[in-house]
């Protein structure tokens, strides 16, 4: 499996305004190089992004168009210059620039993590998979769509659940469904249904169930295809290049680019209603925003959206476009709902971006900090000093409630404390101030901070008496390290020993530190329990004669057993009395 480099760039708007709280459209200007930035809760033009144009030779044709589940990042496909720029939503800045080589980008996919982009290319007959995780960009593999030498690959959606993709071949008549693994980064042609009568598939959209999978058709008929049993069902409807389904599946909407008008489909029935709408304009993308309302990039005259009401079955806006836009859009151009506001803040030395009350919706979004100034910028999370000094933070998801983001700069040349622990039987070390912590083995101190280093939960755990090593010395159960240069630390965590020992004889009911104490006051038939805690071994002890039964795997109550999940005593001798060892490990 190949791993290519692709051209990335970062580009960050000195001045960015942070948008609003509603669902925006994104509509991509193949005529005048730029993205319309839509609010649909005002249906107004708020802002005009610029796309990349370092090949002023070449016009950057702004061609397809998808946005995050998060609603945090916005893909445009730009054909001839073979690339797929990203832009923030918040900032309405290009952030990324992704570059496909000779590759021209149709459709545009992305997962719900967006941690993965899917991109068609007409020239290579493909599906490119890129792992796009971070800043950078770098290409996993594709994967053919076709068996025909040339299938002109156009749409690509996802199923609901991420685990295929189906990608329109525009020149065979056939639909390519691609199993996702995105886990092991195994991709897969599993199946290529033919449309017979949909000769020129482009578009595609499936329901929200992931049952039904739509086909737009430019020549033929439209499709709808079971994703169950692959079966195909012809709808009279042609002249097309997008396809949209209502948010309840009820309804499925056919814009017809050559003849100016819509056509609806039962998403039920699977049948195509006698009345259309007329929509003059030659509308070719369309999209239905989270308002229920149907978006239409009309690409001629005039240059505009039109927003279509489905309750009303009429147009009841028009958006004017740049003059000479074109707007194409393939793909869902609209973005999610924001139910819930982050509202992030930069301090003295310590920039966040975004900033400003910043909409997200359950998915959250990640916010990037740089430090300026000798010292150590660590994001405060609702009040709270996480302890966290890296580039970028996220609130755990789903985010179903506000929250706060700023930080706090600490004064002092930046160290490094770095820790290696080990604790087969759970546990952590924490650190105080913050930063050490289950998730993170490293974190960034400023010069002369005292950090105190301890177990998570003490009524549990407990440090091994002598196992501090590295910039930790001593038996203590806790450490200080002084920052004052990188250091580290090594220990080894263990159970918290409950009661009176690590041992109890069952059958006296006592308690014991060591197994020679345990044997030496046991009698005939005492059963002993060894807590997964003792790890110490040692030499039993007693009367010979005696016979007991030492059993392991028990918890610190020696209430419960774990089988087989025996304890590690270490090395033991058997000396005095006979021994019964069961779920023991020596």
């Amino acid at each position: 499996m190949k791993f290519k480099s692709l051209m990335t760039a970062i580009c960050v708007l000195a001045t960015a305004n942070i948008v609003s709280a509603a669902p925006f459209a994104y509509v991509a200007n193949s005529g005048t190089k730029n993205v319309s930035v839509i609010d649909t809760a005002t249906n107004t033009v708020t802002a005009t992004v610029a796309l990349p144009d370092t090949q002023p030779t070449i016009h950057p044709y702004a061609y397809s168009v998808t946005v995050g589940a998060s609603g945090q990042y916005v893909y445009v496909g730009l054909q001839d210059t073979n690339e797929v720029t990203v832009i923030d939503a918040a900032t309405n800045a290009v952030v990324k620039r992704i570059g496909l080589g000779t590759d021209s980008p149709g459709g545009l996919a992305v997962n719900a993590a967006e941690t993965r982009l899917y991109v068609t290319s007409n020239k290579s007959n493909t599906l490119i998979i890129i792992n796009i995780t971070g800043s950078g960009a770098s290409e996993i593999t594709r994967v053919a769509v076709e068996t025909a030498a040339q299938s002109n690959p156009e749409g690509v959606v996802l199923s609901p659940d991420g685990k295929k993709a189906y990608v329109a071949n525009s020149t065979t008549g056939s639909i390519a469904e691609i199993s996702l693994d995105e886990a092991n980064n195994v991709y897969t042609r599993t199946n290529l249904i033919s449309l017979v009568n949909n000769t020129s598939p482009y578009g595609l959209a499936i329901n929200s169930t992931g049952t039904k999978l739509y086909a737009a058709s430019y020549n033929g008929t439209a499709s709808v295809i079971n994703t169950s049993t692959r079966a195909v069902t012809d709808l009279p409807v042609a002249a097309g290049y997008s396809v949209s389904v209502s948010a309840d599946n009820s309804k499925v909407y056919f814009p017809a680019v050559g003849l100016d008008k819509i056509y609806v489909a039962d998403g039920t029935a699977d049948t195509v209603s006698a009345t259309t709408y007329s929509v003059p304009g030659a509308p070719w993308g369309s999209a239905i925003a989270p308002n229920g309302k149907l978006y239409l990039a009309m690409y001629s005259g005039p240059d505009s959206v039109k927003v279509f009401d489905p309750t009303s079955n009429t147009v009841t806006s028009t958006i004017a476009l740049p003059a000479g836009a074109k707007p194409i859009s393939m793909g869902d151009f609209t973005g999610p709902a924001f139910n819930n506001t982050i509202t992030a803040t930069s301090v003295t030395n310590c920039t966040i971006t975004p900033s400003g009350a910043i909409p997200v919706n359950s998915y959250g979004r990640t916010f990037s900090m740089t430090t300026t100034g000798t010292g150590v910028c660590n994001w405060v999370a609702d009040a709270t000093n996480t302890g966290n000094s890296g580039s970028s933070y996220a609130f755990a998801t789903p985010v179903n409630a506000d929250h706060a983001i700023t930080a706090q700069f600490t004064a002092g040349t930046p160290y490094i404390l770095t820790a290696s622990w080990i604790a087969t039987q759970g546990g952590w070390i924490v650190s105080n101030p913050a930063g050490i912590n289950a998730t993170s083995q490293s974190a960034t101190f400023a010069s002369g901070t005292s950090v105190i280093l301890g177990v998570n939960d003490g009524s549990a755990y407990q440090v091994q008496a002598g196992s501090w090593t590295g910039d930790c010395t001593g038996s203590l159960s806790t450490c200080t390290v002084v920052m004052n240069a990188n250091k580290t630390f090594g220990v080894t965590i263990i159970p918290k020993v409950i009661g009176g020992g690590p041992i109890y004889n069952a059958t006296k009911s006592t308690y014991h530190q060591t197994l020679a104490e345990a044997t030496g006051a046991a009698t005939t038939g005492d059963t002993i329990k060894i807590s997964t805690a003792y790890t110490t071994g040692g030499s039993t002890t007693g009367t010979t004669g005696v016979t007991v039964t030492l059993s392991g795997g028990w918890d610190q109550t020696f209430t419960t057993q774990t089988i087989p999940s025996p304890t590690s005593m270490g090395a033991v001798t058997i000396t005095g009395v006979a021994v019964i060892a069961t779920n023991l490990k020596i």
